[in-house]
């Protein structure tokens, strides 16, 4: 279901007599028009995206995709079945939210999908990204100062993510004059953390690149993740400073931002430490061997706290540059060795001093990722020193997906209020009211705002709780 809803085709069927609201365009990364696409060419473009993925695609890849998981689920746990139970039951108690979830993703919002990958043998119609906020004028020129960004990468166990589970972020963040980027990407059998890690790299490259035609500001963006999202997220951070501190990259698309580039960095409820992972991954129906194919047998490499600890330890770091990880794809098969490197004093201040301003926050009743695995890639970070601040910040009684669902769905929109205000602290948004609908911003949260009321029963947000599989 969720590799069906991230078909732009199947986007667009959904939203038939709504074309007005729901668009989905293309716009290439090395565009320097400053004019935003009119609703003709937005048209066209619906058009493009169905000639490019014809449905005959995605049943083709969707019956090879099943196939493999299903194989690879058939030889695991049985646990995934209980799992898979429960989050039947969680969406049916919290099916009137989610009805309200779905109207305002597919109907009521302002969202436009882009293509972040131009080049159509590398693009998937996993490529798409969701831009929320964008002003609605009919020129949009670069500005020295536009609104402040973020950038949302979703979570979903790296197998069941979609762009369309961050809509309750942008819809409390917008209306206070943010600009919000969902990116999607690939997930596991369609591709390993190697694609993810490329497809988000291109994705904030992308955004760099682009995000002032909508009426963003590209020296204002900040950095969200939840979950896997954030796992992802501070794999592609740490990757980035590595091939920037030795001079390497495979893709020249996303050479050209840089970690420094980022006001600040929101990591949410992730999964930092793959190797302490593992067992409760297993134990919640993730098998070993799914984790394993997922991270090329090499947890240590792919976990952010052990990378940052070996930093810190004698000069030793994972190396995890786009360049080992070139040699590892041009190798047989996906059984990599983990290696170590010895870290320069470049390298190492490089990543003291690039690493941007960093708030980690986890819900202390999270059953799915200990809110532990938080506290100890807090403390990684403090003891490399990078320059920035780094904080921490836990929820008391929420669960995993608490910050994205339920407590939103309660009308609790603390989350939401930190991201803004941390947003405004990074990016030094200065925002003043003013005239007219497209112009209206504020400098202060309002959760009596009509986009963060309440849309769900707290007894079903309870039930839904209680039903719960992450």
């Amino acid at each position: 279901f969720s590799y069906l809803m991230s078909c732009p085709s199947v986007e667009k069927a959904l939203a038939s007599g709504s074309s007005s609201d729901l668009l989905i365009m293309e716009s290439s990364s090395s565009s320097s028009s400053s004019t935003r696409i009119s609703s003709v060419q937005k048209w066209q473009s619906n058009v493009r995206v169905l000639h490019d993925f014809p449905l005959q695609y995605h049943a083709l890849v969707i019956a090879n995709q099943s196939w493999k998981l299903i194989s690879i689920l058939y030889h695991g746990t049985p646990r995934w079945i209980a799992k898979l139970i429960r989050l039947i039951l969680f969406v049916i108690s919290l099916l009137p939210a989610f009805v309200v979830f779905a109207c305002y993703y597919v109907i009521t919002s302002d969202r436009i999908a882009v293509a972040y990958i131009q080049e159509k043998p590398k693009r998937t119609s996993r490529h798409y990204l969701d831009v929320y906020g964008s002003q609605k004028t009919q020129q949009q020129p670069k500005r020295e100062e536009g609104k402040a960004v973020v950038i949302f990468l979703t979570g979903g166990a790296w197998i069941i993510g979609y762009k369309m589970w961050g809509a309750l972020l942008a819809r409390a963040l917008v209306p206070f004059g943010v600009l919000v980027i969902i990116p999607d990407y690939r997930n596991f059998p369609q591709t390993n953390i190697k694609g993810m890690i490329d497809d988000i790299n291109a994705a904030i490259h992308w955004t760099f690149q682009n995000c002032h035609l909508n009426g963003g500001d590209p020296k204002r963006i900040v950095l969200v993740g939840q979950s896997a999202g954030a796992h992802i997220g501070s794999c592609v951070l740490l990757q980035k400073i590595q091939d920037a501190a030795n001079n390497t990259s495979t893709d020249n698309r996303d050479s050209r931002w840089s970690v420094g580039d980022l006001c600040g960095f929101i990591p949410v409820s992730g999964p930092y430490d793959l190797i302490k992972m593992r067992d409760i991954l297993h134990q919640h129906g993730l098998d070993k061997g799914i984790v394993n194919a997922m991270f090329c047998n090499d947890l240590k490499r792919y976990s952010p706290t052990c990378f940052l600890l070996e930093l810190d330890n004698n000069g030793e770091g994972i190396d995890i540059s786009a360049e080992s990880i070139q040699r590892d794809r041009s190798s047989n098969g996906d059984n990599n060795s983990i290696r170590s490197t010895t870290t320069s004093p470049r390298t190492y201040n490089m990543f003291r001093s690039q690493f941007p301003p960093t708030c980690v926050i986890h819900g202390k009743t999270d059953r799915t990722v200990p809110y532990s695995i938080s506290v100890d890639f807090f403390k990684a970070l403090q003891r490399i020193q990078i320059q920035n601040t780094v904080s921490l910040k836990l929820y008391e009684g929420w669960g995993h997906t608490d910050p994205i669902l339920e407590a939103p769905f309660a009308g609790d929109h603390a989350f939401h209020r930190d991201v803004f205000e941390l947003v405004q602290l990074w990016t030094n948004n200065k925002t003043e009211k003013g005239s007219g609908e497209d112009s209206t911003t504020f400098t202060v949260f309002d959760p009596s705002n009509p986009a963060c009321k309440k849309i769900c029963p707290s007894v079903l947000v309870d039930l839904g709780r209680f039903f719960n599989p992450f």
